[in-house]
């Protein structure tokens, strides 16, 4: 089975993503990813998935925090788009996913950042498959939307 290390290798950066997503606080992000493998060292039964329960309990801990700070951020951190070859694409992209209610924006992310299916996506938000597949294609419809008219204002 990987190690500890090689999970975090594979997983670290999606966590991030999704932390970051969802906090705007790049910190935080780091905070809770590190906290997310704890847990997984500290986990006292066999984990199934590994990858479900890292994004489980990232998740977890990011509305644990926000439930400490009684705050919610309205504008997320930005994320880096992959394989953008158009520096200015990938801002307008980027900022248009920051507009995304956050269940939208979570899809998202989860999807292109974390690889996770929509049924797997599903189960961690506690929502049917086709909710959380309906919640990604309205996202990417509004993006669409979003990036149409900072193109034609």
């Amino acid at each position: 089975p990987p190690s500890a290390a090689e999970h975090y290798e594979e997983h670290s950066r999606p966590l991030f993503a999704y932390a970051l997503s969802m906090t705007g606080d790049a910190a935080l992000s780091e905070d809770i990813v590190h906290d997310a493998f704890v847990r997984l060292i500290q986990s006292p039964r066999d984990v199934v998935s590994v990858e479900g329960f890292l994004f489980t309990a990232v998740r977890n801990l990011v509305l644990d925090s926000r439930r400490r700070s009684a705050t919610r951020r309205n504008h997320p951190a930005p994320l880096p788009l992959r394989h953008a070859t158009d520096a200015g694409f990938a801002d307008a992209a980027s900022r248009a996913l920051g507009r995304l209610p956050e269940e939208q924006r979570e899809a998202v992310v989860l999807k292109i950042y974390g690889g996770l299916t929509f049924a797997a996506i599903g189960e961690m938000a506690g929502v049917s498959t086709s909710t959380i597949a309906s919640r990604y294609r309205l996202a990417l419809e509004k993006m669409a939307e979003f990036l149409s008219q900072e193109n034609h204002p």
